[in-house]
This record gives structure tokens, sequence and C-alpha cells, in this order.
């Protein structure tokens, strides 16, 4: 830009502002100037929209001005825009450093431009706009507007009185509003543009606030005018106009009704004025209205309280009400204005909800009582009424009204909310004027009363005298008469807390409920109180248990004795007005016009006089709670009432805490039972571990089954426990028992008793067979069920088990009333059966009992094998070649493995050494089996034939002469223990190196480690297939011990030296000096107490892909078969392991280097 454009941009934007502070001198009127000074910042940056936005007190802001350039965007005129829209923080630095912002969706940056300082508030030097990523949810949030581009300056007013939103510094400075302009293509936005939208915000902010003051103004002047037309009709005439000044007070305020209620004060009685809606008489007969609630007529004194007391608060103020019955801090306009009751929504005011009820046939929704007091005298007091409205809000499209917004808005459609019945909340202005009507009220009224008593005294002097004794006389009964009633609200409110006490004193509901009624009785003086409970069908009767009944009437009898008392009334409306939280007074029953049905009733208990309250639990009713009179009708006091419904409330609570309670009895005798469950499953796994452990500690099959059948029964408290066991042909008999001593032994019977057998083999079982002799059933069906993998069967009475008669005699002839089968398995053939049974009574067998036999079952399996395993020699010959294996096996493993590829040589070495006992063991173990199958044999017939050996036995004997394998058996195990024991001597030798025995970490001086790591690999060193000569180069410094495995430690230096030869050897030289090669050992203290040891050999190096890969698991780089890749993946664990560290550095050409560092006190050790 040139020197003459930038004069004229200049002049064009000095015009502008010439224009906007002309219109702002030239109008009053804020929305002429906003809309003057939108069209013409619209005009200038050639944009689609510019708006002015305004917040409201809860920050949410709505549209007052806009212009649009040919309708390009949609207008927002009007419409509200929720507070979550602009975010608390960014609210902030509009308000503290009176940023701009400047926004591009395109390029999804937003430019900051703070005008002054957040902290010190001075203006910032640079204004320079500063961009960074645009948040997507704000990208999102325009791009549903339409806007491409967007400018924001905030509107910030400097006087506190005029702002909607308070500052959270120190400033005096608010928030007002913002000025935005809007493009809905993407605009290049200058810092010159920036500075002129911020030179015309600030002449706007003028206009605001030129406009609030002269609001402010016309307001003060209004609220003039309006006390001065009240003060006219209060003082213009010798009679004060009451009713003219009443009415002008409620139209003032714009409300729906109003009264002026004044007290009765020495010779004139009370006046009360109404005009509009009014609530109904707390008693119409007696002419009683809501002034005179007790509660109302304490706040009206309070006004001429001086004093407070240890609340803070003068005693019945609203302050110290709303803080003896902890309901929470005032508003503001409370504290600012003590003496004025100014009650939103009478309906949510928990001080007004014994008066409430008497404003529900109005819709009076708001109250503002207005005490009139002249000095030291209360005079009355002026109470406007206000009725609930309805209200309408245009939103920029629909949004929840949680306030946590989860996304960006995806319309601006207009949204128009609505809302019934809402309260018109009484704004400071207004309490300042009820102050100054209060004021000007009372000092008419009470000179108005001055007057006319001093007219009166002119006239009648000394009958004014008479009079005024009289009315003094009055005026000290009624005053003794609320000192009376005072004390006894006290009185009923010290006897309420004591209640309340002994009610949490007591769990017991039946307790709680005759501790009240006796108190209630007492306290009140009543001849009965009595508890009703309703029904599920709203009808219900008396609780006898709960009634309480003064001596003299005890002979009227209980409410609650057979008496069922349904109401059909209660009964059709489910509990009628008592379930909205009314309640009876009724004072004679004689006046009440009730049926002859109820007259009846009440005669025939006497019943002259109650008060029926409800006792609701939460939110139900439960019942109701009524106080009798038996002799004679009696006048109820509203403290009476008051004090029943108190009780009652106290009632409900200690209703829903004994539900409570028993709830978490229930939940406790669960966790009871719970508990018992878990330690009957402890003491069965101490069972079965007890069990396991006999098992192992035995390998003869029939202790342990002996030892299993005796632990589970006690365990289980059965009657008996047997194992039965199936032959080849499913046939089987039962081998173990453990039995009660008043039940006959099956493993006797099954011997003893043919018919039995005869039986049980002509029925067709679905169960255990019970006799020794083959089960038809079992035996054609291979085991039946068991063997098809059923696990268990569970019979819990015979007699309901649909078994067939002949089945149940044998089942009877043993004394069996309920049984549980599991089935044993040998690997996964069905071996057996174990079974419990319960001989006296049927027995409902528990989940956690067959899972216990289950597990039993399953160990009794592991025995078998045990057992099997000890009682075949042939597999202990296999078993201790197998030993040999797994010795070879193990000394192999992965770790191993490494370590013995890498002591070949030392290996070839050994080999035939050991390899000389081995083979004379592997030669005589063809003739250990041998002599051990001709002992299974005879053993085996032994067992068949047992006690009296056959021919077959005898003969089997001589032809594998016993005699002769009895005295060469032990030479033979003499010659294999000579070998076994050269063999360990050998393999000992090897420990020497590998440290095999030592489990646990100890000093070790590193030098020895290397010195004899390389002591074995001397061979190789001076191999005469090499190509080169190696030579060992040692550069060793001072080391202290270090803690550590020496055996893996050794290993990791046998494979980094053994890698290194190999790299060496595999080199063939060019010259005769090319065919020495070094290999270099360096080890040196570094600081922190850790040693650093490094190999490093003058080879052709490791490229990079291979030096990635190095210390991975499999990978080599040597031919298939010289090496396992495992080598340096194991050393580098066994360092890492150590809490060390293994790399190596290598360049192509240069050889490579192998570094170990390790701390001098391993992390392990410690």
């Amino acid at each position: 830009m040139n020197k003459l454009q930038e004069q004229q941009l200049v002049a064009t934007q000095e015009g502008l502002l010439h224009r906007i502070a002309n219109r702002i001198r030239q109008s009053l009127e804020l929305k002429e100037i906003l809309n003057t000074m939108v069209a013409e910042v619209r005009d200038y940056l050639e944009t689609d929209r510019v708006k002015v936005y305004q917040f409201n007190p809860d920050s949410s802001g709505v549209v007052i001005a806009e212009s649009i350039h040919n309708n390009r965007l949609p207008s927002l005129l009007g419409l509200h825009f929720p507070a979550d829209d602009i975010p608390p923080y960014a609210r902030e630095l509009f308000l503290r450093a009176r940023q701009r912002s400047v926004v591009d969706v395109a390029s999804a940056q937003i430019g900051i431009s703070p005008l002054e300082h957040p902290e010190t508030g001075e203006i910032q030097e640079d204004n320079n706009i500063r961009y960074r990523l645009l948040d997507p949810c704000h990208a999102e949030y325009l791009t549903a507007m339409g806007v491409k581009s967007s400018v924001i300056v905030p509107i910030v007013l400097e006087e506190v009185s005029t702002g909607k939103e308070k500052a959270s510094t120190k400033s005096s400075a608010q928030l007002w509003g913002l000025l935005a302009c809007h493009h809905s293509e993407s605009r290049n936005v200058t810092e010159e543009e920036l500075q002129f939208i911020q030179a015309v915000v600030d002449q706007v902010g003028v206009a605001i606030a030129q406009s609030i003051l002269l609001n402010q103004v016309r307001s003060q002047a209004k609220q003039e005018a309006n006390i001065n037309r009240v003060t006219e009709l209060l003082y213009t005439s010798p009679t004060v106009k009451s009713q003219a000044a009443l009415e002008e007070a409620v139209a003032t305020f714009s409300g729906s009704g109003g009264r002026l209620y004044l007290l009765a004060d020495e010779d004139q009685p009370r006046e009360i004025y109404t005009y509009g809606k009014q609530p109904d008489f707390i008693n119409e007969e007696k002419n009683r209205v809501v002034e005179e609630n007790y509660l109302w007529k304490s706040f009206l004194h309070s006004a001429i309280e001086s004093s407070s007391d240890s609340t803070g608060y003068k005693p019945w103020s609203v302050q110290w009400m709303r803080s003896v019955y902890n309901l929470g801090d005032c508003k503001d306009e409370v504290n600012n204005h003590p003496n004025l009751w100014a009650i939103d929504d009478l309906y949510r005011e928990p001080l007004f909800r014994t008066l409430a009820p008497f404003f529900q046939s109005t819709s009076v929704r708001s109250l503002l009582i207005i005490p009139l007091h002249y000095g030291n005298h209360i005079v009355g007091c002026l109470t406007i009424f206000r009725d609930e409205v309805d209200t309408e809000i245009l939103w920029s499209g629909w949004h929840n009204p949680d306030t946590r917004q989860l996304m960006a808005r995806q319309s601006f459609e207009v949204w128009r909310q609505e809302k019934k019945g809402q309260a018109q909340p009484w704004t400071e202005e207004e309490l300042k004027y009820a102050q100054a009507l209060s004021e000007r009220f009372s000092t008419a009224i009470k000179q108005y009363r001055l007057y006319q008593q001093v007219q009166a005294l002119n006239a009648n002097l000394e009958h004014q005298v008479e009079e005024r004794t009289e009315q003094l006389q009055q005026k000290t009964q009624q005053l003794q008469v609320s000192n009376i009633e005072l004390e006894n609200f006290i009185s009923r409110q010290q006897a309420l807390a004591g209640i309340v006490a002994k009610i949490r004193e007591s769990l017991e509901i039946e307790e709680i409920f005759r501790i009240t009624t006796k108190e209630l009785s007492q306290i009140l003086d009543v001849d009965r109180v009595s508890v009703y409970q309703f029904n599920s069908d709203w009808g219900g009767e008396f609780v006898a248990d709960f009634e309480c009944i003064t001596p003299k009437w005890v002979d009227v009898g209980n409410l609650g004795v057979n008496t069922v008392w349904d109401d059909t009334y209660l009964q059709e409306t489910q509990g009628g007005r008592y379930a909205k939280g009314q309640f009876s007074v009724v004072n004679d029953v004689y006046q009440q016009k009730f049926s002859q049905c109820h007259l009846d009733i009440y005669e025939q208990f006497e019943i002259k006089a109650f008060i029926v309250v409800p006792i609701f639990v939460g939110k139900d009713l439960w019942g109701l709670l009524g106080v009798y009179q038996h002799q004679d009708s009696r006048d109820w006091k509203p403290s009476e009432v008051e004090f029943t419904f108190q009780i009652a409330a106290q009632l409900g609570v200690a209703l829903q805490h004994s539900s409570l309670l028993a709830y978490t009895r229930q939940q406790a005798k669960e966790l009871k039972k719970s508990n018992g469950e878990l330690q009957r499953g402890i003491e069965t796994q101490k069972a079965i571990s007890s069990i396991v452990a006999k098992i192992r500690s035995s390998l003869d099959v029939n202790v342990v089954f002996s030892t299993t059948t005796q632990a589970v029964r006690e365990l289980l408290e059965a009657d008996r426990v047997v194992i039965y066991r199936f032959n080849p042909d499913w046939s089987g008999e039962f081998i173990a028992e453990s039995v009660n001593q008043k039940y006959d032994s099956l493993m006797q019977i099954q011997w003893e008793d043919n018919n039995i057998q005869e039986n049980v083999n002509q029925c067709s079982i679905q169960s255990l067979s019970v006799l020794s002799s083959p089960d038809t059933y079992l035996v054609e069906t291979q085991g039946g069920s068991f063997a098809k993998g059923e696990v268990f069967r569970v019979c819990n009475d015979i007699y309901n088990a649909d078994f067939h008669d002949c089945y149940i005699k044998v089942l009877e002839f043993y004394q069996t009333r309920a049984y549980v089968i599991i089935a044993i398995y040998q690997k996964e053939k069905l071996w057996g059966l174990l079974a419990a049974y319960q001989n006296d009574a049927p027995r409902e067998w528990q989940d956690f009992e067959v899972q216990f036999l289950q597990q039993i079952s399953e160990q009794m399996s592991v025995a078998l094998q045990q057992s099997d395993l000890h009682n075949q020699v042939k597999y202990q010959a296999e078993e201790l070649k197998q030993t040999l294996t797994n010795l070879k096996e193990t000394q192999t493993q992965l770790i191993q493995t490494e370590k013995m590829s890498s002591l070949g040589q030392l290996v070839a070495g050994i080999a035939h050494e050991i390899n000389n006992p081995v083979n004379f063991i592997h030669a005589n173990l063809a003739h250990l089996e041998e002599y051990t199958g001709n002992i299974l044999k005879a053993l085996s017939c032994y067992q068949e034939y047992y006690p009296e050996p056959g021919d077959e036995v005898q003969a089997l004997l001589e032809e594998a002469d016993i005699e002769y394998i009895t005295e060469d058996l032990p030479k033979l195990c003499s010659s294999l223990s000579i070998g076994t024991k050269r063999i360990q001597s050998i393999v000992l030798s090897l420990r020497s190196f590998s440290r095999l025995d030592e489990a646990e970490m100890k000093p070790v001086d590193i030098h020895d480690g290397i010195e004899g790591t390389l002591l074995i690999l001397q061979h190789r060193l001076k191999t005469d297939n090499s190509k080169v000569i190696i030579d060992i180069v040692k550069e060793y410094s001072e080391l202290p011990l270090v803690q550590c495995y020496a055996g893996q430690l050794n290993q990791v230096f046998m494979n980094l030296l053994a890698n290194a030869i190999d790299e060496l050897q595999s080199i063939n030289p060019v010259s005769e000096k090319d065919n020495i090669k070094n290999i270099t050992i360096k080890t040196q203290l570094v600081e922190n107490d850790w040693i650093k040891v490094s190999i490093k050999d003058d080879g052709d190096g490791i490229t990079p892909e291979v030096l990635d890969k190095l210390f991975d698991p499999f990978f080599t780089t040597k031919e298939v078969g010289k090496g396992t890749g495992l080598g340096l993946s194991i050393s580098y664990k066994i360092i890492e392991k150590h809490g060390g560290k293994l790399y190596c550095n290598s360049t192509v050409g240069e050889g490579a280097e192998f570094v170990i560092e390790l701390p001098c006190k391993s992390a392990l050790y410690t």
C-alpha cells in the first residue's frame, strides 16, 4: 500500500468514526445507535454480516443489532445463544486482556491479539495478530453457521454498575458484549482493520455506558414519581386513603394483588385492605387471615429488633430462620434488605410451606412482605402479590439444557422454548422501592392513627382513660398469652428434639412408635394417640401396638383391636387429601356434619375432637397419625397441629430408617451366609489338601483308598463312602470302604449274599452296581453312562428317582436312602466309581459337596497313576533311561545348549570317558528289563491266585529262574551304580567352570571368569586348520569383586569370545602380515561403582543391517548347523537380568567391539 492509499484509508476510517460519534451525540436511543454502527462497519469492511451480541446475567447472550449484506447469511437478530457457546475461559480473556480474535476456517487458524496485559491491565504496545491452530469444534460451529471468516472484538465497560458480568480481577471493568464480523468466504483481516474495529467498539462502549446511565436516571425518576403518587394519596388529606394507596402500590409493582394489614392499636381495631387476587383464610369461621400466622407475625416483629443473637442475625428475620433451620444462605438481595421478605416462588420457599396451601386457589407465585414500623412499634405490613407467567425464548438452534457441550452445534434454525408457570423474581430496584414505600406507609399510618387518638382523647378524655386502662390490661393479657404461646412453642420444639433423640436411640420401629405416641399424648395432654396404616388397596387398620391411651379411657378399648376401617373415599382416591399432604382438624365431631356411620364410630369410641395428619415415607403415603380427645370438644391451636405434623414427619423418617435397617440386616444375613459358604469352601480345600498330601505320601494304592474314604466320610458326615473298581469285562467290586459302625460293610456283604447278587443281575440297573458279580447293565454297556463321559450322578431320595422295584429292594437291603456317584478315570479310561451314601434319611446334596467329590475323584486318578508307575518295574527301567535323556535335555536347554555348543572341543575330549559307563549301563538294561518282566508276570499271577498258588504259578516261577534273578539283580544294580558314579565324577569336573551348583549371587572376581574361559578356548586359538594366528591382548584394570551369578556370566564371556574366534578364523588373509589377528580384552572401573568389559576383534566388522538384529533370538549369520542364533540373545538376557548393559560398536572393515557394563552390587542381590 503506497502513501496515498494509506492517507485515503485513514481518511475513510476517520470519517466513519466521526459519523458514529455524531450519531451518539444526536441520539439517546441505544438501539438506533447500534443499528447505525453495524451498518456503517459492515459497509466499510465489505463483509456479509456485522452483529452486536449482548451477554445476559446467566452468561447466555442475545443478538440485539445486526446488518446483513444481500441476505448472504441468515439473520440472527433477536436470537439467544446458550452460555456454553462461549467457554468461561474465553469470556475471561475477553474481559481481562480485551482479547480480539480473527478466525479463518479454510486455513484452520485463529489469530489472537490482546489489547491489554491480562495481569497489569496496561495497553500492549505490540498488537500484532498471532496465529495458531483452530479448535475443530470451533471450526464446526462456524461452518454450521455458514461462516468462513470471523472477527470478534469484546465490548468492555469500565463501570461495575453498568455491566452484566462481574470481573474476577480487582478491576471494575465489565464484559457487556461482543462485536462480531462474519463473512461467508475466506477473508484476510489486516491489523489496520482490527485497530479500526477496536476504535469503533471504544466509541460504542461510550454510547452503551451513556444509555445505561440514562436508563438508570429514567428508572429512578419513574420510581420517584411512583413514590410521589403514593405519598400524595397518603398525606394530602386529613384521612389516609389506604385503599387507593394500596392499589397504586400494587400497580407500580405490576402485581396481581396486594394486602395492607394494620395491627390493632390501643382503641383502634385491626384493619385489612385488599386488592386483586387474595389467599384463603386460615380459619374463615374465626376470620383468621394469613398475616396472623405465627411465623408471619414473628417475622414482622423482627424488623424492630436491634440486636443479634448467637447466629449473628436478628431473631425471626429471614436470615435467622434459614440459619436455625439449616436451609442455606440467603440471596444478596435478602442480605441487603433484611427487613423485607422477598419470596420469588412461594412453593419453593421451605419457610413458607405451612402458608403456601392458602394460595393454591390463586395463580399467585411471588410475594413481597414489607413490614411497616414506626420507631420501635410495628404498625402492620404491606404485601404485594405477583402471578406466575409463561415465558418464550427464541434460541439459535436447539440445545440441551445440560451445560456440558458434547459436540458443536449442527444447526442454527430458530428453536422456540416455552416455559409455563414461571415465577417473577424481585429485583434490587424493586426492593429499594419497597423500602421507600415502607417508610411512607409507616409514617403516614402512624401519624394518622396518632391524629385519630388525639381527636378521640380530646372528645372524651375521661372515657379514653378508662378505655386506655382496659386496653392496657388487655394488651398485658395478650402479651401474657403470646408469651405462653411462645413458651409452649419452645417447649414443644424442645420436646420434639427429645423425641427425635429417642427415635434415633432405637432401631426397632415398634419401640419408636410406642415412645412417640406416649410422648405426644403427654405433651399435647390428649386422651388418645393412634397410628393408622394403609394396606395395598388403600384400606387399612389401626395398629394396636402403636397406640397410647390415658388410663382413664382404657375401658373404651383400642382402636386397633379387631377394627379394620376401609374408608371407601380413601380407597377410591388412594389416600384422598392426605396423599396431598393435607390434614384434618375437628374441634367438635357434632359440628362437622359427618355422616351417621362416622358419628356412630366416633360415639362408639367416645371421640369428641381429633387431629389427623399424614405419615409419609419418602414421597409415599404410609398411614395416618391421629390425636383424639374423649372428654370434651377441643379448640385445637395451629401450633398443636403444626407440632403433630412435625411428629408425623419424624415417624416417616423413622420408618424410612427402619426399612433401610431391614435391608441392611438382610444384606448382612446374606453376607453371613456367603461367608459361611466361603468358610465351607476353605474347609473343603483344606480337606482336599490334606487328602492330597496323604495320597502323595504313600504309593500303596490300598492305603491311599482307605485313607481317602475315611477322610471324605468324615468331612461330608455321610454314612458310607466306597470306591468301586471295574474289571476288564466291566463287572466290578468294592475295593475300599468307610462306613458308620451301625451299618453293615458292603465289602463283606458282596462276597456273602449270593441271593442278592442274583437279584441285582436280573435288574436293569441304571446306577452303581453294589455286587461283585457282573452287573448285566454295566457289562453290556461297558460302564454305562459313566464310560460315555458322565462325570457324576446325584440321588437325593431313592423313592423319588423312578428306580425299578428290584433295585429299590437291593438299596433298602443295604440301608441306602440317598447317594452321590462320581466317575474315576485313569487317563481317559473309566477305571471305577467313588460313591457317598446317606442311609438314615433323604439328603439334599449341595453343589460344593459334589464338586468336592469330583476333586477327590481327580486325585484318585493321580494316585492310580502314581501306584501304577510304582508297581511296574518295567516302567522303572524306562524311567531310568528317561532320566538320562532328561539330564541330557536339561543340560541342552536354551541357555545350556548355547554354553555346551561353546564348549564343543572340551566335550569331545571327555566324551570317550562318559561313553564307556553309559554303554555299560545300556548293556545291562536289557537284562534288567527281562528280569523285571518275569517278576511282573509272577506278581500278577500271585495276585490272581493268592493265597494258594496253582500249578501254573509254580511252572512260571521255575521258568523265570527266580532264584538266579534274586541273586543277580543286586549285582546288576551295583554295576549300574558304579557306572552312574563315574558319570557323576566326570560331570562334577565340568562344574568348576559352569558353577551350576551356585544358585545364589556371590562376590566374584571378573578376571578369574575371563581367564577360565580363555583356558577352555585355548585349543581354539592354536588349531592347525585355521588360516590365521589369533593373539589375546589383555588390558586389565584393578576391579572390585562383583555380585553376580558366576556361571551365567562365564557363559556370556564364552559366547562373546567364541564368536570373536569364529569371525577371525573365517577370514582368508591376502598376505602373511594379514594372517595375525588380535582379540583385545579390556576391563576398567567407571563412575558410580560400575565395571566395563570390552571384547574387541580386528575382523571384517558388522554391517548396520546385521547390527540391528544382532541380539534377536534365533538370528545368526553362520551356516546352517553351525549356530543356533541364541548365544547373543541369551547373553543379552543374562546381562539385563544383572541390571547391566550389553551392546556392540562396529564399523565395517575395522572389526567389532562388544561392551559389557555391570553394577558392582546388583539390584537382584540387594
